[in-house]
C-alpha cells in the first residue's frame, strides 16, 4: 500500500510517501520503503503529474469505450450474456456487481486496449447497470423436464419416426449383406491360369501321319 502517514506527521507535511507490503489479510508486514528509494521515483509529486495526464487521456479513452458499448447495444436486442461476449470481442471485460440475493446493482468496464477502468455510472445513465439491463432482454431459462415428461417424450419418439427408421435400416442392412456376399463369392473363385483356354475355344487338331519308308 502507499501511505502518506497521518496529517500531523512531518512526513505528511513534507509530502512524503512510503510503500508497505501487505499479507493476504491486508495487514502491513516488513519495513516501509520510501518512494524516493525506488529506481522510477514514484513520489507524490511524480504521481500527481501522472494523474493530471491520465485524466486527459481517460477522456479520449472514455469516448472510445462509449462508442463500443453503443455499437453493441444498437444491434438486435440481446441477452446480458450475449452483450458481455460481444464486448469481449472488442477487448472490453464486463464486471457485474451483485448483491447476496443475486440482484445486479453495478457494472464496471475494463478496457484492455486502453488499459482503463470505468464504472458504468461515471459514463452516463445509459451505461449504468440499470440503463444497460433496460436495453437488454431477460435471460432465457432452460426448461427442465421431469421424469414422467422425459418418459412420455421418449415413448412418442419410439412410436413414430425412430421405428420407421429402424425398419428402413434393417432392410438396407440386409441388402448390403447380400451384395457383399455376392462380391465375396466372386473374389473367392479360383482364377484361371495364364495358359488356360476355355473349352469352347479349343480346336481339335489331328496329327499328320508320317509316310512310311519302304525298304527295298
Amino acid at each position: 500500500m502507499a501511505d502518506r502517514g497521518k496529517e500531523d506527521t512531518k512526513m505528511f507535511q513534507k509530502r512524503g510517501l512510503v510503500y508497505t507490503a501487505l499479507d493476504d489479510n491486508g495487514n502491513k508486514i516488513g519495513t516501509p520503503i520510501k518512494a524516493s528509494a525506488f529506481y522510477n521515483k514514484p513520489t507524490l509529486k511524480y504521481l500527481e503529474q501522472k494523474f493530471v495526464q491520465n485524466e486527459q487521456l481517460r477522456q479520449e479513452h472514455q469516448r472510445r469505450l462509449k462508442t463500443a458499448i453503443k455499437w453493441v447495444l444498437v444491434k438486435e436486442k440481446q441477452t446480458l450474456g450475449e452483450f458481455t461476449r460481444a464486448l469481449a470481442r472488442e477487448g472490453v471485460n464486463v464486471v457485474l456487481r451483485e448483491s447476496s440475493q443475486g440482484n445486479i446493482y453495478g457494472i464496471t468496464y475494463v478496457d484492455f486496449k486502453t488499459k482503463c477502468v470505468f464504472n458504468g455510472s461515471n459514463l452516463g445513465k445509459e451505461f449504468s447497470a440499470k440503463g444497460v439491463l433496460e436495453q437488454l432482454k431477460p435471460e432465457q431459462k432452460l426448461e427442465v423436464l421431469d421424469a414422467s415428461q422425459k418418459q412420455s417424450s421418449f415413448a412418442r419418439q419410439t412410436s413414430t419416426g425412430p421405428v420407421e427408421d429402424d425398419k428402413h435400416g434393417l432392410e438396407q442392412s440386409s441388402i448390403n449383406v447380400n451384395f457383399h456376399n455376392n462380391i465375396l463369392q466372386q473374389l473367392l473363385q479360383p482364377c484361371p491360369s495364364a495358359n488356360f483356354i476355355p473349352q469352347e475355344l479349343r480346336q481339335t487338331t489331328k496329327k499328320k501321319k508320317k509316310p512310311r519308308r519302304v525298304h527295298l
